[in-house]
C-alpha cells in the first residue's frame, strides 16, 4: 500500500524524471558536457546511465494493495509512475546500447548519440510522453492538494493536528509549505522551466514531513502512558488563593525576588494536606510566574517543564525515569530541532526503522542529555523545572535532589521544589534561608476566605446568621484547629454544610465543630464510622479495589459488584451488548450516588477531558473532513482518593485488617478489576473513526487487565485462564473491528 508521505516522494521522483529525460532527448548541453563540448562514452555517458537508473529506481512503488482510502487523482500518480519507469526502461536500453558503440566514439549531445540508434521518430515519441507526463502529473498533483480528503492531504493534517496536540513548536511550518507548493504546481502546469522549482517544493515538503514524523516518534519515546494525570487530578486553588506568594510587601516569602533574579533551587515545604501541589498546580499554570521568568531569562528564550509525583500511581509515576522523561519531553517538543545533535543515533533509529523496537530509556542516557541541553550545548535558553512531591518519590528522596542540585549548577537553570519537611530532603538540599517556604504559615487568610466563600456565603448559613450574630466565633474556631491544613479545612466545611442541610443553628454547628479532631487520622476514622453497617462489604471492595489500582479507575468499574456476588464468572457468562450512552450515563449517575453513600469523602469522583467535545471543536474550526464524527463511549467520570493522606490512611495496618472485617469473605482486589475491565470490554462499543492521538478505550482497558493479572500471579495466584482466553475473543471483536476500518495497524 502506498504510504500517504511516500505520495509526495513518488511525486518528486515522476517531476525529476520528467525534466532529466526530457534534457536527454532535448539534447541538453549542460549534462555531463565534457571540458571539449563533446560527449565521451566511458565517463559521461556512463554516469547519465547511472542517474537515470537512479531517478528510476525512485518509481517503484508497490501497488498490490491500493486502497479506496486514497483519492483517484492519487492512484492516478502511482499509474503515472509506471509509465515513467516502462520510458525510463525504454531510455535505458537505449544507452546500453550506446555504451556497445566504439570505445573513441563522441557525440556533441545525448540526443545526437541517441539517434544513432534510434529514428528521429522515435525520439519526437519519447519526448511527447514526456510532455503529457509532465501535464498529468502537475494536474494530478494539484488536484490531490485540493482535494482535503486525499490520503496525502489527510496524512499532513494528521501530523500537523498531532504536533499541535503535543504542543510541538513546528506544527505549521508543513502547511505553509503544501501553500508554496501549490503554487509551483499551477506554474508548472504552464511552463516547462519551472519543473525545477517544482521539485524543490516537492522534495522539501517530503523531507521537512519525515523530519516532523521523526520529531514526533522521538517524541512519542518519551511519553509514558500517566505522564500528565497527575497535574490534571490535582484540583484548582480556591478563588484567590495563593496571590499573597507574589506580594514581598506582605508576605516576605522572596519568591517573587527569586523568579526574577535569583537560579538554584527554591523549597516550597509543609505539613501533609497544607496544600503543597495545588500551590504547584497554580504556580505552573500561573501568568505572573511566566512574566517573571521571562524577565529572568532576558533575552534568552524560556522552556519550563512540570512533573508531579504520585506514590498512588504507577511505577513511571513515583520513579527518576519518569521525571526526567516528563522535562525532557517539554524541553525537545519547545525545540524538536537540537534532537539529531543532541541524540544522534536514537534519531538516526527513529527515521529509518522508527520506534517499534526502540529500546526503553535508560536513567544513564538522560541524564547524558540533560547534561548536553543545560552545559555542553551553548544555546540562548534558560530552564524552569516544578518538581511536585518529592516525598512521593518510590527510594530515597535525597536522590531526586542531588539531580536537580546538579541541573542548577547551570546559571541557565532553577527548580520549584515541593515536599514534606522530610528529615533526608532537608540535609540534602541545605537551601539558602530565603528560597524556602513553610506554606502552612502563609494561608490564614486563604482559609479564611475558603470559609467565607464555601460557608458563609451559603444561602442556608445567611438565614441562620439573621438569627445568630455567634457565627463569626465559628469561622475563628476553624482557623485555629486547622493549624494551616487546607483538607482539614475542606472536611471541616463539608461536615458543617451537612449540618445545616439539618437545620443546625449556629450553637449546633459549634458543637459539630467541637466533635471533629484536629488531626487528619482522627478525622478519617469519625468519617469512616459514619458510614452504614449494611454497605460495609461493598465500601472494603471499593476501597481494596481503589487501593489496588495505579490510577484512577472509571466509574463503570464499580458497577458490577452485585454482579460479581451472585456470580463470580459474570464476565465470562456476559455476552457482548454494547451500552448506548444513555445507558452509561444512566449507569453512571447510579453509581455515583451508591459510591458516595459507601465511601463518604473518602473518593472523589471528578469528570475527565471530554473527548467527543474535543473532536467536535476541532470538526468546528476545521474546513476539512479529516476529523470525523467520533463515538468514544467511555465513562466520563473517575474515582480516586480525595488525597494522598486518604490512601494513606487505609494503606495503615489496623484499616487493612479493618477492611478485611468488613467483607467477611476473601476478596481479591486485582481479580475484580481484571473481571470488570473484561465486563467493560464487553460493552463499549467499538470506536468506528479513531482519529484521537490516543488509543481507543479497550486498549486501555487491555493494558489495565494485563497489569492486574500480573499483580494477581505474583501476590495471590493465576488469574483464570478463562478470563484471558475471553480478552483474546474479545480483542477479535475490537482489533478486527479496527484493522478492517484500516485505523490501526497494530497495537
Amino acid at each position: 500500500m502506498l504510504d500517504p508521505l511516500s505520495a509526495l516522494s513518488l511525486a518528486a521522483a515522476i517531476v525529476q524524471f520528467v525534466d532529466y529525460s526530457t534534457k536527454i532527448v532535448l539534447g541538453a548541453a549542460e549534462i555531463h558536457a565534457s571540458a571539449s563540448g563533446s560527449l565521451t562514452k566511458n565517463v559521461e555517458l556512463s554516469s547519465i546511465t547511472m542517474d537515470l537508473r537512479d531517478i528510476s529506481g525512485k518509481l517503484v512503488i508497490d501497488d498490490q494493495n491500493q486502497s479506496n482510502t486514497y483519492s483517484k487523482d492519487e492512484r492516478a500518480l502511482s499509474s503515472l509512475a509506471m509509465q515513467c519507469r516502462n520510458v525510463a526502461n525504454t531510455l535505458l536500453v537505449a544507452l546500453e546500447d550506446l555504451s556497445m558503440k566504439g570505445p573513441h566514439k563522441k557525440w556533441k549531445s545525448v540526443r545526437q548519440a541517441l539517434l544513432s540508434v534510434w529514428r528521429e521518430k522515435e525520439i519526437r515519441d519519447i519526448q511527447n510522453r514526456l510532455d503529457s507526463f509532465r501535464g498529468q502529473l502537475t494536474t494530478r498533483l494539484v488536484a490531490t492538494l485540493y482535494n482535503q480528503q486525499s490520503a496525502m492531504n489527510v496524512a499532513l493534517q494528521n501530523l500537523t493536528y498531532s504536533h499541535n496536540y503535543m504542543k510541538i513548536n513546528s506544527a505549521n511550518s508543513l502547511l505553509e509549505l503544501k501553500e508554496s507548493l501549490l503554487v509551483a504546481s499551477r506554474n508548472a502546469e504552464k511552463n516547462r522551466q519551472e519543473l525545477k522549482v517544482l521539485f524543490s517544493k516537492l522534495s522539501d515538503l517530503t523531507e521537512h514531513g519525515k523530519e516532523l514524523a521523526t520529531e514526533q516518534a522521538f517524541l512519542e519515546t518519551l511519553k509514558f502512558t500517566r505522564m500528565r494525570d497527575r497535574h490534571s487530578n490535582i484540583v484548582e486553588a480556591h478563588e484567590r488563593t495563593f496571590n499573597w506568594i507574589f506580594d514581598e510587601d506582605i508576605t516576605k516569602t522572596n519568591f517573587s525576588n527569586w523568579l526574577h533574579n535569583r537560579a538554584g533551587i527554591y523549597w516550597i515545604t509543609g505539613k501533609a494536606g497544607s496544600g503543597k501541589s495545588t500551590l504547584m498546580k497554580y504556580l505552573v499554570n500561573h501568568d505572573m510566574v511566566k512574566e517573571s521568568l521571562d524577565e529572568w531569562a532576558g533575552s534568552k528564550s524560556l522552556v519550563t517543564g512540570a512533573y508531579f509525583f504520585w506514590s498512588g500511581g504507577d511505577s513511571m509515576e513515583k520513579s527518576q525515569l519518569g521525571l526526567l522523561q516528563s522535562l525532557l519531553y517539554d524541553i525537545l517538543r519547545v525545540f524538536p530541532s537540537v534532537i539529531p545533535e543532541m541524540s544522534p543515533k536514537r534519531w538516526l533509529d527513529t527515521s529509518t526503522v522508527g520506534t517499534r523496537f526502540a529500546p526503553s530509556w535508560k536513567r544513564v542516557e538522560l541524564l547524558e542529555c540533560f547534561e548536553y541541553l543545560t552545559k555542553k550545548r551553548t544555546w540562548p535558553v534558560k530552564f524552569c523545572f516544578f518538581v511536585d512531591g518529592v516525598d512521593e518519590y518510590k527510594g530515597d528522596p535525597a536522590e531526586i535532589v542531588r539531580i536537580l542540585e546538579n541541573f542548577t549548577t547551570s546559571p541557565d537553570v532553577k527548580v520549584i521544589l515541593s515536599s514534606r519537611p522530610w528529615t533526608e530532603i532537608e540535609s540534602a538540599l541545605v537551601p539558602v534561608l530565603e528560597q524556602k517556604l513553610l506554606l502552612q504559615d502563609f494561608t490564614k487568610d486563604d482559609i479564611r476566605r475558603y470559609i467565607q466563600d464555601l460557608l458563609v456565603n451559603d444561602d442556608r448559613f445567611q438565614r441562620v446568621r439573621k438569627r445568630d450574630d455567634r457565627y463569626e466565633g465559628l469561622v475563628e474556631q476553624i482557623l485555629r484547629k486547622a493549624q494551616g491544613v487546607f483538607l482539614w479545612v475542606c472536611l471541616a466545611v463539608w461536615e458543617l454544610l451537612k449540618g445545616l442541610t439539618h437545620k443546625d443553628t449556629v450553637l449546633d454547628l459549634k458543637k459539630r465543630l467541637k466533635g471533629i479532631p484536629p488531626d487528619l487520622d482522627k478525622f478519617f476514622k469519625r468519617i469512616l464510622d459514619s458510614i452504614e453497617k449494611v454497605y460495609h462489604p461493598q465500601t472494603s471492595q471499593i476501597f481494596q479495589m481503589c487501593l489496588a489500582a495505579t490510577k484512577p479507575l472509571s466509574l463503570l468499574t464499580f458497577s458490577f459488584l452485585e454482579d460479581e456476588e451472585r456470580d463470580p464468572d459474570y464476565a465470562i457468562h456476559a455476552s457482548i451488548s454494547p451500552w448506548t450512552n444513555n445507558d452509561m450515563k444512566d449507569n453512571c449517575g447510579d453509581i455515583e450516588t451508591r459510591v458516595k453513600a459507601r465511601c463518604r469523602d473518602f473518593l472523589e469522583i471528578t469528570p475527565s477531558i471530554n473527548k467527543v467535545d474535543l473532536v467536535s471543536d476541532i470538526q468546528d474550526n476545521d474546513d476539512s473532513t479529516l476529523f470525523r464524527e467520533s463515538r468514544l463511549p467511555m465513562p466520563v467520570f473517575w474515582v480516586d482518593f480525595l488525597h494522598r493522606t486518604a490512601r494513606d490512611f487505609f494503606l495503615g495496618d489496623d484499616m487493612q485488617t479493618l477492611l478485611r472485617d468488613w467483607i467477611k469473605t476473601s476478596f481479591n482486589p486485582h481479580v475484580a478489576l481484571c473481571r470488570s475491565f473484561v465486563m467493560q470490554m464487553k460493552i463499549i462499543r467499538p470506536t468506528s473513526d479513531h482519529v484521537m492521538p490516543q488509543k481507543p478505550p479497550f486498549f486501555d482497558l487491555v493494558d489495565d487487565f494485563l497489569y492486574h493479572s500480573r499483580e494477581t500471579e505474583d501476590r495471590y495466584s493465576p488469574i483464570e485462564a478463562t478470563l484471558i482466553e475471553e480478552v483474546d475473543q474479545l480483542g477479535i471483536y475490537h482489533y478486527g473491528y479496527h484493522r478492517n476500518q484500516e485505523l490501526y495497524t497494530a497495537h
